[in-house]
């Protein structure tokens, strides 16, 4: 017959006090049995270890003290991971056990080890009970330490700034991301708070002056507006949001708020209204073309039977000619207008780069002066791509509208193509990222001979809400849109510009192989290949993120695409479903990066698990400690990355789990 549990009998004031046990850890069977135990401390809270094997584990915890049986599971399979025990001493109310438990396929490693107790049963305590205890006290020191180290982490991950404003304007607290954020340097901040409000963009001065002024009477501010990075200029979205600190007596004493970088938020925004009443413009449009394009037919047909009978005239034979040949072409250009309509952005094709880029020339000139002109230098042989039409088509017209504002009314424009493009040809164009020379690209090169643009802002051209134009003739989305068109398809974008002389816009497309007869190579996957001059054809490294409620961190953004991967963004469960179930097969890895483990993420491991087995999970939890992370879902993640690491380091890790180039 197993020993019953040592009963734990209360010391007589006055003496020390110490948790009974320093550290125990049992290893189960499956059904909870213990294996293996390991028990260290001043008493041996359950007997002789030698004696507990063969026990069952909780029987043997709900035996050490009553009150355990409700706060125990029935099971170790069906309870959480972690449990808080108060101490079985009275003597000890400030101190209790907590138990973790693991889960591994052959049963359980369950660890108990001294804990402190939850601050609501602290509270209850007081600070004078706690002074007389130095383990208590040192638990209270650690705790804190570890909330502050929480703390740092989470605002150093925070998109944006935490802030403490005393009543001078000054600040007495700036959170770690301000000088990125801004580009001014904390010294100054906490010295002249003025130095802040000089970044905001002229534009929104007045209605932050007027949100200041209801602030200053005691009135909680809010509000978005724009500022510009001192050092690169990069226009941000900031939602400014802060409460009033006053003293007991009713006096001023300042301010505490953030400041949250909004700005891929507002892209996402901005795109969505825009798709939102194309789609409404579409609607409408439709109707009227269809109507026209009947009263079109009416003057073609009639201008067609009066030409055929008025041979004896030729005057009037030639008058109705010409009716009959505007009314074709108008006719041609409702079906084009139609079409535009019908048109879906994502869906890709094979073409010909030379009649694709030709046949937008018709919808480029329309835009242009007439003072501008236009022309094109095509290489004779045709050029395959796989590219989304739709989405070319708007960076071409983005790439005119751009070169239209740089001329004015007079001016030229030439479009060139060129494949293979050398790297030597484009050496002094400065890409979004670096083309890999060693793929086989086709460059499209729009030039025009417009104002140019200056060395330093070059390189901020492709940044969102970055624009040169007024406020009321630009958004500052264009070219950031081209260039996520051309990360899409696997190319890269650059410019190069000479001041009073013009502009060249590169776009680097992929040539897709093709064989003999002209029909595309798919791989493995069902994926184009990509011809390369000198080595076998390879496909780039395609990464999934998956930011859940979130748009993903754009430092995060760009350290995975610096690798030359291949990135695509979700932020939503069922926005993840559709793409596993279409594109999940030329997927490699997805990256699953959120603040905490919620009761979505296991549903979506299964989903991923069920529609692709083979497919690599990582997951990076920015606001938990790993352990703390259920252990159904690390059991079930391939790499489990250690949180709130520089994105260059984690994108090292990645690449180790990713197939070789």
């Amino acid at each position: 017959m197993s020993p019953s549990p040592t009963p734990v009998s209360p010391e007589p004031p006055g003496t020390a006090q110490r948790p009974a046990c320093e550290f125990a850890q049992f290893i189960t069977n499956p059904t909870g049995s213990v294996v293996r135990c390991r028990v260290v401390g001043t008493e041996a809270v359950w007997g002789d270890p030698g004696q507990l094997i063969g026990r069952d584990l909780l029987e043997l915890l709900r035996g050490v003290q009553p009150s355990w049986r409700e706060l125990l599971p029935e099971r170790l399979e069906t309870g959480t991971d972690t449990v808080f025990l108060p101490s079985p001493h009275a003597q000890l109310p400030s101190f209790g056990y907590r138990l973790h438990c693991l889960a591994l396929d052959e049963g359980y490693v369950v660890t108990i080890t001294p804990e402190l107790a939850p601050a609501a049963a602290l509270g209850h305590e007081g600070f004078s009970g706690l002074a007389q205890r130095p383990e208590a006290l040192a638990q209270l020191f650690l705790r804190h330490c570890l909330l502050e180290s929480r703390m740092q982490s989470y605002l150093a991950s925070f998109p944006g700034v935490v802030f403490s404003r005393r009543s001078d304007l000054s600040f007495s607290y700036l959170g770690p991301r301000f000088e990125e954020i801004t580009g001014l340097p904390p010294s100054l901040a906490t010295k002249d708070g003025h130095a802040y409000e000089e970044l905001i963009h002229e534009s929104d001065r007045e209605s932050y002056a007027k949100e200041s002024v209801g602030h200053a009477a005691g009135r909680p501010f809010a509000l978005n507006y724009r500022i510009q990075h001192a050092r690169t200029g990069q226009v941000r979205h900031i939602m400014d949001v802060r409460n009033p600190v006053r003293a007991a007596s009713g006096l001023p004493l300042g301010c505490d708020g953030m400041w949250l970088d909004i700005t891929r938020q507002k892209v996402a925004e901005l795109r969505l209204n825009e798709n939102g009443w194309k789609e409404t413009l579409a609607v409408l449009t439709s109707g009227l073309l269809h109507d026209f394009g009947n009263l079109l037919s009416g003057i073609y047909s009639l201008s067609e039977l009066y030409h055929a009978q008025l041979v004896t005239d030729p005057s009037m034979s030639e008058g109705l000619g010409m009716i009959k040949e505007h009314a074709r072409q108008a006719q041609v250009l409702v079906k084009k207008i139609s079409s535009l309509n019908r048109d879906t952005i994502g869906r890709r094709n094979y073409y010909s780069l030379n009649r694709l880029t030709r046949e937008q020339l018709e919808l480029i000139g329309p835009i242009l002066p007439k003072g501008i002109k236009l022309a094109t230098d095509f290489p004779p042989d045709e050029i395959p791509v796989y590219l989304d039409e739709v989405a070319f088509r708007q960076a071409l017209v983005n790439f005119a509208i751009n070169a239209r504002d740089a001329m004015g009314t007079q001016g030229s424009i030439v479009i060139q193509l060129t494949a293979p493009a050398c790297a030597e040809d484009f050496a002094d164009v400065c890409f979004r990222s670096a083309p890999n020379w060693r793929r086989s690209y086709a460059a499209l090169v729009f030039g025009d001979s417009g104002c140019g643009i200056p060395p330093d802002k070059i390189t901020k051209i492709f940044d969102p809400f970055f624009t040169t134009k007024q406020s009321d003739r630009g958004t500052g989305l264009g070219l950031y849109t081209a260039q996520l068109f051309a990360e899409n398809e696997g190319g890269h974008i650059g410019a190069r510009s000479r001041l009073g002389a013009g502009t060249d816009m590169v776009l680097l497309l992929p040539i897709a192989a093709l064989t003999d007869d002209g029909s595309p190579i798919p791989d493995d996957d069902g994926i184009a290949q990509f011809a390369t001059p000198d080595e076998p054809a390879t496909r780039r490294p395609c990464v999934l993120l998956h930011t859940p409620g979130q748009m993903p961190s754009a430092r995060l953004e760009d350290a995975l695409r610096a690798r030359d991967w291949e990135v695509r963004n979700t932020i939503a469960f069922e926005e993840i479903r559709v793409f596993l179930a279409e594109k999940g097969a030329g997927l490699d890895l997805l990256f699953i990066n959120q603040p905490e483990a919620d009761s979505e993420l296991p549903r979506l491991i299964e989903l991923v698990r069920h529609e692709q087995p083979r497919l690599r999970i990582a997951l990076e939890i920015t606001g938990q400690n790993p352990d703390e992370i259920p252990s159904e879902i690390r059991r079930r993640v391939d790499i489990l990355l250690r949180p709130n690491r520089p994105e260059r380091e984690l994108v090292d890790d990645l690449a180790r789990h990713l197939p070789p180039r």
